[in-house]
């Protein structure tokens, strides 16, 4: 599967939308069917997510009134986070193509002067399922009908989607407007630098998974501890301060989770 050229083909019906907005990321992981009533669709799974976790809460014999409190919030950070999740997984895989793409784009510049035949070819030689190649197929076809326009508008969705490929897309563009064999050994250093930095994000991003798991595990000890509390004496849960309790320590719990969450999402951008 293909995401960005399946996008970009679209359904006949729809708007366009801007790549890297709202309702490209729900087109994106909830597929063609959300094309044109994205938030129609995106209610629609925070009704099913909510549904399963409310009958799983009333399975293991929770009060109702928590229950539907878990799956309220369930749903709407499981739903979103798988939506944010899918859009993420795209803009890694185009990163991860990109040093591989820069190093057989200067190689490449030194058998075909033409900027846009040597980027074509360069462009087939990407694994047919790569995001990378079809949105770089999207690059060449702005170029050939809309030149410098195009250049600049898709300059603003590479933006949007990864510094890397803005970096790679700037080297393109100097190569188009000047040309010339000579600036291969400039592609091949923006690969080096490409590799190294994507070295050091697989590693922050070990890192931060690492974060992420432990986060977890300590957000489901604490749910089995309330749980298991509930099960022993459901009594205080059901007087008013034991539910405001309950309620202030499941507000911050999904507050710390979210601004955790953002921290370590803003240390990879």
């Amino acid at each position: 599967m293909k995401p960005l050229e399946t996008f970009y083909r679209g359904e006949e019906d729809a708007q366009p939308v801007p790549i890297g907005s709202r309702a490209y990321k729900i087109r994106l992981a909830l597929g063609a069917r959300a094309a044109g009533r994205e938030q129609a669709v995106l209610y629609a799974a925070y009704a099913a997510a909510g549904a399963a976790l409310l009958a799983l809460g009333v399975a293991l014999d929770l009060p109702l009134w928590i229950a539907l409190l878990l799956a309220v919030a369930g749903a709407w950070m499981g739903v979103n986070g798988f939506v944010e999740s899918r859009w993420n997984a795209i803009r890694r895989k185009v990163e991860a193509d990109l040093p591989m793409f820069l190093r057989n784009l200067g190689g490449m510049m030194l058998v075909t002067p033409n900027v846009l035949q040597a980027l074509q070819d360069t462009v087939a030689s990407l694994d047919e399922r790569s995001p990378l190649r079809a949105w770089m197929t999207r690059l060449i076809e702005e170029l050939r009908l809309h030149g410098q326009q195009g250049f600049e508008r898709m300059q603003d969705e590479a933006q949007r989607i990864s510094p890397q490929l803005l970096l790679a897309v700037v080297e393109v563009g100097r190569l188009w407007e000047t040309g010339g064999a000579q600036f291969a050994q400039a592609f091949y250093q923006a690969a080096r630098n490409q590799t190294k930095i994507l070295s050091i994000r697989n590693d922050t991003e070990a890192e931060l998974a690492g974060a992420k798991s432990t986060l977890r595990v300590i957000l489901l000890t604490l749910g089995g501890a309330v749980y298991a509390s509930i099960r022993v004496d459901p009594a205080p849960f059901e007087t008013a301060v034991g539910r405001i309790g309950l309620l202030t320590v499941a507000g911050l719990a999904a507050v710390g989770w979210l601004l955790l969450q953002r921290m370590m999402d803003d240390v990879l951008d």
